[in-house]
């Protein structure tokens, strides 16, 4: 499976947003994430476990640093299946609501980068994922 997908303008900027699928149980829905290999992990808000009826007072408290000026993030550490395309997988990914709620998730070096092979074209404003 080798994907192409085109960057997405964000206000200024051209960034790697790509869509995929978040799925628990059931239910399942489109969203669109960040590609960030300078993530160590997955990151969503805590809104999206609640769209997919994830309790994170059941899920391990957490912190997390490195979006903001040395301050660590209160984070849910969870897990729930991403589809690219037709190719679904079960990962570990964290919740915070001390992240905005209105950007894209996350898709980091565990639960992304460790299962397929990104190429970033800036230039041409495209990105390759092969798995």
């Amino acid at each position: 499976m080798n994907i192409k997908y085109k960057y997405k303008k964000a206000g200024n900027f051209y960034r790697p947003i790509i869509d995929i699928t978040l799925k628990q149980d059931k239910i399942e829905f489109g969203y669109f994430a960040l590609v960030d290999s300078g993530a160590d992990f997955c990151i969503f808000h805590t809104d999206i476990a609640s769209l997919l009826e994830i309790d994170i007072n059941k899920l391990k408290k957490d912190a997390f640093s490195g979006i903001g000026k040395g301050k660590k993030l209160t984070s849910y550490l969870g897990a729930l299946e991403i589809g690219v395309k037709n190719y679904f997988y079960n990962t570990p990914v964290f919740f915070s609501n001390e992240i905005s709620t209105n950007s894209y998730g996350v898709l980091g070096q565990v639960g992304f980068f460790d299962r397929f092979k990104v190429n970033f074209n800036y230039k041409n404003k495209t990105i390759f994922v092969k798995h």
